[in-house]
């Protein structure tokens, strides 16, 4: 189980991350649960289901690549053969510039130092050519279930001289590398953080077919919200668009 807290404000939220349980004296607190594998029925708690693809990484790295469609494996073997390499990434600040610059261009929140700082264990993985930096994701870890999981995955696609097609080569190729890099740390499962089936937006659709090219498997997931942490955030939300 990961754990850390944010503030909005005079709010101080507590975020739980793969929790077995819900805490019944959570209830009147600002607390969110969430990438939970229980269906749990709690009146106190704001139940939302959702779905997410995993890799089984007690597989043969072999049997790993054989499970991707043909069209993905032959984009990381160009990649390759581009000379695109694949780093850990240890300076969360260039992350952070580099995630930002990314979102800023998608009209997306920006992350901040502190927020991400917090959370722990994270990997930050890049696939880089010519020491310029094309893709990079960013995961957490938890030990208990030897999960990881994707939270933020950035390129440089949106660039005005980008090389969109070597940048989709080189995305394949990163998170190819980061299931070998997970499974040498004998992390058992790699989850592709979430789909897009409970949404309506296409942008988002076309991620949700990209990740399974990799030859995963649908689960249902849950998140939970103590009531006080649904009422902040939604009315938070109604107020930001007056």
């Amino acid at each position: 189980m990961i754990e850390y807290h944010t503030n909005k404000g005079i709010i101080k939220i507590l975020h739980t991350f793969y929790a077995e349980d819900l805490k019944t004296l959570d209830f009147y607190k600002f607390v969110s649960y969430s990438y939970m594998r229980r269906n749990i029925n709690n009146p106190l708690f704001i139940k939302k289901r959702r779905n997410t693809i995993l890799i089984d990484l007690t597989q043969a790295k072999e049997t790993i690549f054989q499970k991707y469609k043909t069209k993905t494996r032959n984009e990381i073997r160009r990649a390759i053969k581009e000379k695109v390499v694949f780093s850990i990434e240890t300076n969360l600040n260039d992350f952070i510039s580099f995630y930002n610059g990314f979102a800023f261009k998608k009209g997306q929140a920006l992350l901040s130092y502190n927020s991400l700082s917090k959370l722990k264990p994270l990997t930050i993985t890049k696939a880089s050519q010519n020491d310029k930096a094309i893709v990079m994701h960013a995961y957490i870890t938890d030990k208990k279930t030897n999960t990881v999981r994707l939270i933020h995955s950035a390129s440089k696609r949106l660039d005005v001289d980008s090389n969109r097609r070597l940048i989709g080569w080189s995305n394949r190729f990163l998170h190819y590398q980061d299931m070998l890099y997970f499974k040498e740390k004998n992390i058992k499962t790699y989850d592709l953080g979430g789909t897009a089936h409970h949404t309506k937006t296409k942008d988002n659709h076309h991620i949700e077919e990209f990740k399974k090219e990799f030859g995963g498997y649908i689960v249902d997931e849950y998140q939970y919200e103590s009531i006080p942490h649904f009422l902040a955030i939604n009315i938070k939300r109604l107020i930001s668009q007056f």
